[in-house]
């Protein structure tokens, strides 16, 4: 046998000899094994085996734990036993059970109170809804703007048969303002009406009456009375005042006419002053520019009668007490420490503007025609002495494209102003006298480009803009504003051009009407309020 075999052959028998010997021993019982501790013999008690120790410290770990899986085997007896996961109890929804129907029960009718021999209890009111909170609608309306709780000029308005009113309302006006058969718009609520031209619109100023007027045309507005808080009516009804049937005759009516005279007084007429025909000769209205007024009032107009062809969409009324003039009359023409009250002639007939004279107007007495509602538009970026006298020079100019004219009519309300610093005026007012005559002539001069209205109006407003009349920021209003018109289903008039005085030989003359002379500041004379 070679000398490897010989040590493979003793290799498998030590290994053999290995098995046979860890057989042995695993075969012999352990209790048969004893080991004596020192313990035990110093104590006298009988020694524990290692076998005994063992299969007490199983008893104790069957105890604490779960009952072994007898399929594991006993590789895997000794691991870690992991808790059992805890699984959700699911939710299960409620069954819904169908509610059953039961019968009415028949009561007996009570009897009534004439029945029981009682007196009927009166009827319950219906809980009035705030002004803030309702809509309104009707085709003749009135728009103002306040910063104050209904004054007793407003509840006049606001009592007037067939009128609706609508109140714009600023940062200052009261949260609960509220007064019968009127709108009142808060900010919060002008936010929620959807007109581009909030937007544009500053908080403070008194542009924001453009949201009334657009409110009023929503909702149904064929004629706006344009006014404020502080103007008291002294008539009945403004029927009695204005024209508001343009289906009527208007022979009454005159017309300025500057034909005949000569070329220093045409000139001289292309803006008239309208406080002279309704007898105050010595005053100007505000926005009258300063290099026409007559100091010997030696202008003397000439007037020819209306005939049918006068439309008259925009209509001024005049203000008895305290009317419209300038800082540099009340500074120049009023005594110190006086209060201007003084009348109008009542018995003046409304007089006209034909086409190529103009006049200022502002917003506190005026009536404004479905046809003319484009122009009701109040610029923003100008002071505010001035925004409404550019909104009344401008609206005039484009009238004459759609055959309408401007028209006054004599006082149909009392104003009381408040206390103003006339210095504070005169620097509001400066554009006023610095720029009116350049605007009048702009205005005359304008050539309007072919095309629908709103773009007429849009060309006048960019070229109002270039000459520094306005601002950039009233050219994207105008935008706005005539967006909103669009919007809203207002569809502007398309008319013949209205007439020109200076051309016109179609009017009969009327001779006999002389303004009168009426007591004023100037002439130191008392005055009668008109009621």
């Amino acid at each position: 046998m070679s000398r490897g075999m010989r040590i493979a052959v003793g290799l498998l028998a030590a290994v053999c000899l290995y098995k046979i010997v860890v057989f042995f021993f695993q075969s012999v019982p352990q209790s048969q094994v004893r080991r004596t501790t020192p313990g035990a013999l110093n104590s006298g008690k009988p020694a524990v085996t290692n076998t005994q120790k063992v299969h007490s410290r199983r008893q104790k770990t069957i105890r604490r734990a779960p009952a072994a899986n007898p399929r594991v085997s006993q590789v895997t007896r000794g691991a870690k036993i992991l808790p059992k996961p805890i699984l959700p109890t699911p939710i299960l929804p409620k069954p819904i059970l169908p509610t059953p129907i039961l019968p009415k029960p028949i009561l007996p009718k009570p009897p009534t109170h004439e029945e029981a021999g009682q007196a009927s209890p009166p009827p319950r009111e219906k809980e009035a809804i705030p002004s803030s909170e309702i809509d309104l609608f009707g085709d003749k309306w009135i728009v103002i703007t306040t910063i104050q709780y209904p004054t007793d000029a407003v509840r006049t308005m606001a009592s007037q048969p067939g009128w609706k009113v609508v109140a714009v309302g600023d940062q200052k006006t009261p949260d609960d303002w509220d007064l019968e058969n009127c709108v009142f718009l808060s900010v919060q609520r002008q936010a929620t009406l959807g007109y581009k031209i909030h937007d544009f619109i500053p908080y403070k100023h008194y542009g924001r009456k453009n949201i009334g007027y657009l409110y009023a045309i929503q909702h149904g507005a064929k004629i706006i009375y344009d006014t404020d808080d502080d103007n008291e009516l002294i008539v009945d009804s403004l029927a009695d005042a204005f024209i508001l049937d343009l289906d009527q005759k208007v022979t009454d009516m005159l017309v300025y006419d500057p034909v005949g005279q000569s070329h220093k007084d045409q000139q001289a007429q292309m803006v008239v002053n309208p406080y002279v025909h309704f007898g105050q000769p010595n005053m100007w209205p505000r926005g009258f520019p300063l290099s026409a007024i007559d100091p010997q009032n030696a202008v003397s107009y000439r007037y020819k009668k209306a005939g049918p062809e006068i439309r008259p969409y925009v209509q001024q009324g005049l203000a008895n007490g305290d009317p419209d003039v300038d800082a540099i009359f009340r500074v120049t023409r009023k005594h110190s420490g006086a209060k201007i009250d003084l009348t109008f002639d009542r018995d003046a007939p409304p007089v006209t503007l034909p086409r190529g004279v103009m006049s200022p107007f502002n917003t506190q007495n005026t009536i404004i025609h479905e046809q003319a509602f484009w122009g009701l538009l109040v610029p923003v970026t100008t002071t505010f002495r001035v925004c409404d006298i550019w909104r009344g020079y401008w609206l005039q100019r484009v009238l004459w494209e759609v055959g309408g004219t401007l028209s006054f009519h004599t006082a149909s309300v009392y104003q009381d102003r408040n206390e103003h610093v006339y210095f504070f005026d005169q620097v509001d007012e400066f554009p006023l006298y610095n720029s009116s005559k350049f605007f009048v002539n702009f205005l005359r001069d304008w050539v309007p480009p072919k095309g629908d209205l709103f773009s007429q109006i849009q060309d006048l407003s960019r070229k109002m803009e270039k000459q520094k009349l306005w601002k950039l920021g009233d050219v994207e209003l105008m935008t706005a504003w005539l967006q909103d018109l669009t919007k809203l289903g207002y569809k502007p008039p398309v008319g013949n051009k209205a007439p020109m005085a200076l051309q016109n030989n179609e009017l009969s003359p009327l001779g006999d009407f002389q303004p009168k002379s009426l007591p004023s500041s100037l002439l130191k004379m008392p005055n009668i309020r008109q009621k």
